[in-house]
């Protein structure tokens, strides 16, 4: 009986540890995505604005 109640407790720990280290790696990934899609549109607003003006600035 002890062993099997260590052997549940070790893959609720083992569950809850992936469960945890996935859903903050999947959460990082979406996070950086999204900033860097953020970026990129705000950057593709400007050069659209300034493109107004007849100037074109690729690399600011």
């Amino acid at each position: 009986m002890q062993a099997r109640q260590e052997l549940k407790q070790e893959w609720l720990l083992f569950i809850l540890r992936d469960v945890v280290i996935f859903s903050c790696a999947i959460i990082f990934i979406l996070a950086v995505g999204g900033y860097s899609l953020l970026t990129f549109v705000s950057f593709s607003i400007y050069v659209v604005i300034d493109n107004s003006k007849n100037t074109y600035y690729p690399f600011r």
